[in-house]
């Protein structure tokens, strides 16, 4: 019970957010709207972007079992891909059920129990690894386009992106070294984390002797951006109206995805939308209105919605599977707070 009301309540927040930005923009952006009634959509470049989008789930899946390969966990591609549609579904509903990487987490590590924080430690790299592809992504296109050719206004969070992007880039490959997970075992941290950091660093670790499967997950979870990147900018070229050249897309899109990580329903609703929509004036310099961005982003959410769809029929042949994974995630936490894990 206690979890539908959190997820009720945050169901509640994202359509709240998402109703009163359409709400601004239907006033303050009304060509845009006019526009979409008057002038015809370009469905080839709609289901292409719709069809690189879809592509994009399909590559994380393929990021994820490359990167348990990396760690020395063999699975089938298909139980990967079964488990990631579903932790898809989830993600994108979040009513009464846990979502995202924590379903991944949850379901993957109860087939494999005598792996179990190994697995998981797999899910938490695997997203950090796809951050990292993002920042590094939006930097390199902020290189060629030029940090001062965008609004002054944005230009500090541009230069603060790029710095932090060099500071992890520059990071990562000491994690493959002895010598941080000694430090990692001295930092005090709650007794619940301490515990379970060998299980990470042991995956970091064994990738040192994986160069190729290491090399084909980061080539991978470029990959995963590119299509994002490339769906959204042709879903945005489809629709009536000015849309983001492709070095624009790669700024805003990796840029507004940063803030997925609130967690509300259906890859953060309202917060996503809210996030693009002011990116769109500022990253193009005012040549596409906000209204612009908004549809371009709920024809996104269409294809996401769809993937969802078909993940959620994999929920319903596999919902005591999830359900009992959920009670078992619960006590986990109940006896980490008592101080048992």
């Amino acid at each position: 019970m206690r979890r539908w009301l959190i997820n009720g309540l945050r169901l509640s927040i994202s359509a709240a957010l998402l109703a009163l930005l359409a709400h601004h923009l239907s006033r303050s952006d009304p060509e845009t709207f006019r526009r979409l009634d008057s002038e015809p959509i370009d469905w080839r470049r709609m289901v292409a972007g719709g069809l690189l989008l879809v592509g994009e789930i399909f590559a994380g899946a393929l990021r994820w079992w490359l990167g348990m390969k990396a760690a020395g966990l063999d699975q089938p591609f298909g139980r990967t891909l079964r488990t990631s549609l579903l932790a898809h579904a989830l993600n994108f509903a979040a009513l009464g059920v846990v979502g995202g990487d924590t379903a991944k987490a949850l379901l993957i590590s109860r087939q494999r129990r005598s792996e179990r924080w190994l697995t998981i430690a797999t899910v938490l790299i695997d997203r950090i690894g796809g951050m990292l592809c993002l920042a590094i992504t939006v930097s390199a296109a902020l290189a060629l386009a030029g940090v001062d050719s965008f609004d002054r206004r944005l230009q500090p969070l541009l230069w603060a992106t790029i710095a932090t992007t060099l500071v992890a880039t520059a990071s990562a490959p000491l994690l493959l070294t002895e010598p941080a997970r000694e430090v990692l075992a001295r930092l005090p941290l709650p007794k619940f984390v301490r515990t379970r950091l060998p299980a990470i660093a042991g995956v970091v670790l064994r990738y040192r002797s994986r160069a190729r499967l290491v090399a084909a997950t980061v080539a991978t979870g470029f990959g995963v951006v590119a299509l994002q990147i490339g769906g959204i900018y042709l879903i945005g070229t489809a629709l009536p109206g000015p849309a983001p050249r492709l070095v624009e897309q790669a700024v805003i899109v990796p840029l507004a995805i940063f803030s997925s990580i609130v967690p509300l329903p259906a890859s953060a609703l309202g917060v996503l939308d809210l996030a693009i929509s002011m990116l769109y004036p500022l990253v193009t310099a005012g040549r596409v209105p906000p209204g612009q961005a908004l549809l371009t982003v709920m024809a996104s959410r269409i294809v996401a919605a769809s993937v969802a769809a078909f993940g959620f029929s994999l929920y319903l042949t596999h919902r005591q599977q999830v359900q009992r994974a959920v009670r078992e995630y619960d006590a986990a936490n109940s006896a980490a707070g008592r101080g048992g894990l």
